[in-house]
C-alpha cells in the first residue's frame, strides 16, 4: 500500500516546487502517474514497487501519484496518458516512459547505477 500520509504529501509538494523551480535535486526521482480506473496501471504499480525493492530505493526516491492530482500540479504537461513513468535525474530533466512496462525505466536505472545488485523478487 502506498504511503499517503501528510508527511509524504508535504515531501512530494516540496519536491514538485524544486522541480518547477529548476532547483537541483538531492537524488533522482522516479514517479509513476496512474489511474485507478486503468487496468494496465495495476500491473504498472506492482512493477514500479518491485523495481524500488530490487535495490534502487537507496539511490532513487519513488512516488506514485494519480493522474488527476499530477495534472493539478502542472509538473509535466506532456503527460497525457497512464501509466507513465517519469525519471528526474539530478539536473531535474524528466525522462518519460509511456505504457505499462517498467522495463524501459529499469534499463535506464541499470545504466545510471551499474553498482546496484538486483535481488529478484519471487513471484507471489
Amino acid at each position: 500500500m502506498a504511503d499517503t500520509s501528510t508527511a509524504v504529501q508535504a515531501e512530494f509538494k516540496a519536491l514538485v516546487e524544486r522541480i518547477q523551480g529548476n532547483t537541483q535535486l538531492d537524488r533522482p526521482v522516479a514517479i509513476l502517474v496512474f489511474s485507478d480506473t486503468c487496468p494496465a496501471c495495476a500491473g504498472a504499480k506492482a512493477q514500479f514497487s518491485a523495481l524500488a525493492d530490487e535495490g534502487y530505493r537507496d539511490k532513487v526516491d519513488f512516488y506514485q501519484i494519480p493522474f488527476s492530482a499530477f495534472s493539478a500540479l502542472r509538473l509535466d504537461r506532456e503527460v497525457k496518458h497512464v501509466p507513465t513513468y517519469l525519471l528526474y535525474d539530478l539536473p531535474g530533466t524528466p525522462r518519460r516512459f509511456l505504457g505499462p512496462s517498467a522495463e524501459p525505466l529499469k534499463k535506464t536505472l541499470v545504466q545510471r547505477f551499474p553498482d546496484v545488485v538486483f535481488v529478484a523478487t519471487p513471484p507471489a
